[in-house]
């Protein structure tokens, strides 16, 4: 084959000979010349033009002056960096006093894209803190396509960090990009540069050991983050490779030495603890909701049993061990070395290990009777942080809200009966939630379109609760008008009785007044629909969670022997008998949808 070095120039006649059986139109365009003056090209030329074009290189960000730069970076580190400690925090205050010492006259301050990063998280963790106006904190808006392109380009351990503050920050943007697309991205770049893995030839390494904690961190941090998304959208991680042999976070000798080693103590014991409890949760994602469904169908009832017994002892060992690192004086303590906080995280393991799918469809009345107590407790545990003001208002507790939406119909649609004994109160679970919902800001969207399903569910387990009240009065008769003496209560009403009645928001009080006029058959035909529309809308198609509302139409009833209260049972109403019944029902008393 003839020379084709860079220096050799090509005409297109020349490429026709070299290449005789290439059709003209399938040549790059850029080597076509458009006159015969420019015929010859140089290779080398070509491709070094063309990198001109597209490098820009470090993108330097505006800041606004009215952001104090030094508050929003340490606001990031007093609330998020210690769950993931992967930023050399001396340093980095070191490079925002010099930045800030170098532009003290600009009035728009460029400063570096983790720099700016850093702003973006710390200003909205300041602004759910109540410590700075929401209006200051809407100056830094974050080109989300931008920074993938220039950390694309970069393809460095500075680029990683960026990438994964990007994705921190989208789960706190109701208008921002999918984390489970940007943990993507994050999670191949990580591996792509080796992150995962210890030096090949360690002695042959340039990196100090301070470096060489730092990357570990930057990839557990990671990795903590993937766990959460993957685990909170029902799709498959991104980091996925089981030859991860780092070690976990530790100490590094300039911490050891440091006033307040305390601090980094504290702060290396969480991060290794929400790394176990995310890696836990990964492999609970991965068991029970993204296994393959051939290959369980060998496995009996008794094997399933075993399996989530055991797994439900890692979780229980996990709690275990965060109590020991927790504080009991919650006010003073860190987020996440608080119970509240480790008790909203067990209860949302728990809630993903008995969630049901193809591996648990065949569930137990008594797994039934755990998911629903389970959701109770976290409901509870969860407005605890409200109430703390701790609660995170990001996707991963909408998300977390939305499957248990679906949970709680596919218990509605599954229970024949009411169990003996049980206190189990859906419209006191469903009041907890839309009052989380509620909490909210108003340019949350999608947490006011879960809370109008919740307000839904209220409606219709408000309606089952009525009428077991009255069969346990001795009356049969059942009454389908949506004009009768029961009105649904506001969910003050149905909150436990130590928690403060909350004023409702505007969202709900329309809900509250409408749904009067809603009749309980069609208020579940279209809740059912509704509800999987929006979690395939949330979540994807191909997310697990989409499984939930599948079994809700295809799970038979119980079997007798598993049948709740048969005598309870008798007195269900026809119109939750089918959805033959359901659909005349919608015909012959159209009610306003919703």
């Amino acid at each position: 084959m003839p020379d084709m070095s860079q220096h050799t120039k090509f005409s297109l006649p020349a490429i026709k000979n070299l290449f005789p059986d290439v059709d003209e139109e399938c040549l790059p365009r850029i080597m076509l010349p458009e006159s015969s003056s420019d015929a010859n090209i140089t290779i080398r030329d070509t491709i070094s033009s063309t990198k001109n074009q597209n490098h820009t290189g470090p993108i330097p960000r505006k800041v606004p002056h009215e952001v104090d730069l030094k508050v929003f970076v340490k606001g990031y580190f007093d609330h998020v960096h210690k769950s993931s400690p992967f930023l050399n925090k001396i340093k980095t205050m070191e490079e925002v006093d010099m930045v800030l010492r170098q532009i003290r006259n600009a009035h728009n301050r460029p400063v570096s894209t983790k720099l700016y990063m850093l702003a973006a998280i710390g200003g909205a963790a300041l602004k759910h803190a109540n410590k700075i106006r929401p209006e200051i904190a809407a100056k830094l808006v974050v080109p989300y396509q931008s920074i993938i392109c220039e950390c694309l380009e970069m393809a460095n351990v500075g680029s990683i960090e960026i990438l994964l503050l990007l994705a921190l920050y989208s789960l706190y943007d109701p208008d921002g990009l999918n984390p489970w697309v940007l943990t993507g991205i994050l999670g191949r770049q990580i591996i792509s540069l080796g992150l995962h893995r210890r030096p090949f030839r360690p002695e042959k390494s340039s990196l100090t050991a301070e470096e060489t904690e730092l990357r570990a961190r930057l990839f557990w941090s990671s990795f903590e983050l993937d766990r959460v998304v993957a685990s909170s959208y029902g799709l498959p991680v991104a980091i996925n490779d089981e030859n991860i042999d780092l070690p976990l976070p530790g100490v590094t000798l300039e911490e050891f030495v440091a006033s307040d080693l305390r601090y980094y103590k504290e702060t290396l014991q969480v991060s290794r603890s929400v790394v176990a409890l995310r890696d836990l949760e990964g492999r609970i994602l991965q068991r029970i909701h993204l296994s393959n469904a051939a290959a369980d169908t060998g496995l009996s009832r008794s094997d399933c049993d075993i399996i989530i017994k055991n797994l439900r002892l890692q979780i229980d060992n996990w709690y275990a061990q965060g109590c020991l690192i927790s504080h009991s004086d919650n006010d003073k303590a860190p987020l996440h070395n608080t119970i509240p906080w480790l008790n909203v995280n067990y209860y949302s393991s728990l809630i993903l290990l008995y969630t049901p799918s193809q591996f648990n469809s065949k569930c137990s009345r008594k797994q039934l009777v755990n998911l629903r107590r389970t959701i109770q407790q976290y409901a509870r545990c969860a407005l605890v942080l409200l109430e703390q003001g701790h609660l995170s208002f990001n996707r991963i507790t909408v998300g977390r809200l939305l499957v248990i939406a679906a949970i709680m119909l596919f218990c509605l649609r599954r229970q024949r009966g009411v169990i003996p004994g049980d206190d189990f109160k859906t419209t006191e679970v469903v009041s907890m939630c839309i009052r989380i919902l509620d909490a909210f800001p108003s340019n949350w969207i999608l947490a006011q379109r879960v809370s109008i399903i919740f307000w839904r569910l209220h409606k219709v387990s408000s309606d089952r609760e009525v009428q077991h009240h009255r069969a346990q009065q001795g009356s049969f008769q059942f009454s389908a008008s949506p004009t009768g003496s029961y009105s649904i209560l506001s969910p003050a009403s149905t909150l436990p009785s130590d928690l403060q009645s909350p004023t409702l928001s505007p969202l709900s009080t329309r809900m509250r007044n409408n749904l009067q006029s809603v009749t309980s058959a069609h208020c579940i035909k279209t809740l059912t629909n509704d509800l999987s529309s929006l979690i395939s809308e949330t979540f994807g198609p191909s997310s697990a969670f989409n499984t939930i509302i599948d079994q809700i139409d295809d799970n038979e009833p119980f079997s007798e022997k598993d049948r709740w209260d048969s005598s309870a049972s008798s007195v269900r109403p026809k119109e939750y008998d089918s959805y033959e019944y359901l659909h005349q029902s919608f015909h012959d008393n159209p009610a306003v949808h919703f």
